[in-house]
């Protein structure tokens, strides 16, 4: 992702984004004739080059369509479709592979990227953004270093990196050792919690996006916060399903505020032709986050135990509310 706003530079986005849809397309049906784990790495490693490119294109492309008086309602449409996604793919995929197979299975995962590749084809041209003069080309390592770093990052986004790395600790707790803990505590259908904070997710983007638009990032990134937090908490205490339950509630309204007001927010604090930067950046740090807490938190769950474990990894989301609250209060008072 750090190196898409680079390539976007020489190509066109939608151009960017049909290779990248017919690398996935390539090696997607191979993974079912992968007979041994090098094989298996390097095709996913392909799919990682092709996902990474999508992610982040697509993002910046939705943001550039988007008017810029409802962008925010337009970032929460574009992101219940990932929620949409994310809950019906991985059921689609395995019903298909408990009654048909694995072969119909990545078959079927082809035809998928292929309907996508065929509504790529009827883009129709990009918008045009309001170019800058170019900047002043320099020959030094110093000079070279500081422009591959403007390129994979902006400096007006260093509160949003911070905060999106915290609350990528909070999801790798949820992502990594929910159903742990759920064996842990003699939890029985704890999926029951993705399928309803997929939903609950899905119909929080709808409203968050509009009030964004009407009331800026604020209140909801609070409001997001603490809905995490409480998620948290009640996971950790929670030993039947009706708690998790209640968990899933909290957790879908945090994941359905959280996610696209720090997307839009981030969109929204570059320059137009820099939107692509803010893209990676979301999704890079987002996933760093999730990366880097899912093994501390590996170590913190050998010491402490599960709902120990969970109730820790609220320290991350008090952090970035602290973090948040004081950066808005300092930002007002500089203001005047």
């Amino acid at each position: 992702r750090f190196f898409v706003p680079t390539l976007i530079l020489y190509m066109k986005k939608t151009t960017l984004l049909r290779m990248a849809v017919c690398l996935i397309l390539v090696v997607t049906a191979p993974c079912y004739l992968a007979v041994s784990f090098p094989s298996i790495f390097i095709l996913r490693a392909f799919q990682g080059l092709g996902f990474g490119a999508i992610s982040t294109i697509c993002s910046t492309l939705a943001a550039d369509y988007l008017p810029d008086a409802r962008r925010g309602e337009g970032i929460g449409y574009y992101g219940m479709g990932s929620s949409a996604m994310i809950a019906l793919g991985p059921a689609t995929g395995i019903f298909i592979m408990e009654h048909f197979g694995f072969l119909p299975t990545f078959i079927a995962s082809s035809c998928g990227m292929l309907l996508a590749l065929s509504c790529l084809l009827t883009f129709r041209s990009e918008p045009k953004l309001a170019a800058r003069p170019p900047a002043k080309i320099n020959r030094g390592f110093t000079d070279i270093m500081r422009g591959f770093g403007n390129r994979i990052f902006d400096p007006a986004l260093k509160l949003q990196a911070v905060l999106l790395l915290l609350f990528g600790i909070c999801r790798a707790a949820e992502q990594s050792f929910l159903p742990l803990l759920a064996v842990d505590q003699a939890i029985k259908h704890f999926s029951y919690y993705y399928i309803s904070q997929t939903v609950i997710s899905f119909f929080t983007k709808y409203f968050t996006g509009k009030l964004y638009d009407r009331r800026g990032h604020t209140i909801l990134i609070i409001v997001g916060g603490i809905g995490i937090l409480l998620s948290l908490v009640v996971m950790s205490y929670s030993h039947t399903t009706g708690g998790l339950l209640i968990a899933s509630v909290f957790s879908g309204i945090g994941m359905g505020t959280l996610s696209p007001t720090i997307q839009t927010w981030s969109l929204t604090s570059v320059a137009a032709d820099r939107r692509s930067v803010a893209s990676a950046v979301h999704f890079n740090f987002y996933d760093i986050g999730i990366g880097t807490g899912s093994i501390i938190l590996g170590f913190v769950v050998t010491k402490l135990g599960y709902p120990l474990t969970f109730r820790s990894t609220c320290i991350s989301m008090i952090l970035f509310l602290i973090i948040y609250i004081a950066a808005t209060i300092h930002k007002k008072r500089t203001a005047h």
